[in-house]
């Protein structure tokens, strides 16, 4: 992951990573959630990466509808 944020920061060379992983997505400056080949989320970093990692958990909760539930959290 350091290497693709330094790449990205020197080169300013825009990425899309495609993961399940919530820690790996709060890397990224945007994260965008799709259910159903349906956009159904986007959350963005705002210099906050605890407060942003636990966004990306409440989505995942709320995208799971419990199913895969990996918060502890509920919205």
């Amino acid at each position: 992951m350091e290497i693709l944020i330094q790449l990205n920061k020197e080169e300013k060379t825009a990425m899309m990573l495609v993961t399940y992983d919530p820690v790996a997505a709060s890397y990224c400056d945007r994260v965008i959630f799709i259910k159903d080949g349906q956009l159904y989320h986007e959350i963005c970093y705002n210099d906050n990466r605890p407060l942003f990692y636990q966004n990306i958990m409440d989505s995942l909760s709320m995208l799971g509808e419990n199913k895969n539930d990996f918060s502890t959290t509920r919205i």
